[in-house]
C-alpha cells in the first residue's frame, strides 16, 4: 500500500522584502523532516512541489538530508497546482 505525505513548505521569510524565501529556520525544519524520514526508513518514490521559491527550496532541503546520508531522494517535479493563490476575492 502506498502512503501520500502532504507537507507544507518550511517557514517563509515573513516581514522581509521577499516573503517567497525560505527562512533559515524553514530550511532547518525541512532538513529535520528529511532526517526523521531517514530515521524511520521511509522511502520516497516521487516528490512534487509548487513552483514558488520557498516550496522548491523546501523540497531541496529534504533532498539534502537524504544525500548527506547517501540515500536517494527524487528531485521534486514542479507542480504549479500546489502554488498559493489569491483568496481576498473569496472574502468579499
Amino acid at each position: 500500500m502506498s502512503t501520500l505525505y502532504l507537507i507544507r513548505h518550511g517557514q517563509a521569510s515573513f516581514g522581509s522584502a521577499n516573503y517567497d524565501r525560505l527562512s533559515e529556520m524553514g530550511g532547518q525544519q525541512m532538513r529535520l523532516l528529511g532526517e526523521y524520514w531517514l530515521k524511520w526508513g521511509i522511502k520516497i518514490d516521487a516528490s512534487y512541489a509548487g513552483t514558488l521559491d520557498r516550496q522548491q527550496k523546501s523540497a531541496q532541503c529534504v533532498c539534502e538530508s537524504f544525500q548527506a546520508a547517501a540515500n536517494n531522494f527524487p528531485a521534486a517535479v514542479p507542480a504549479p497546482e500546489f502554488n498559493e493563490y489569491e483568496t481576498r476575492h473569496l472574502l468579499s
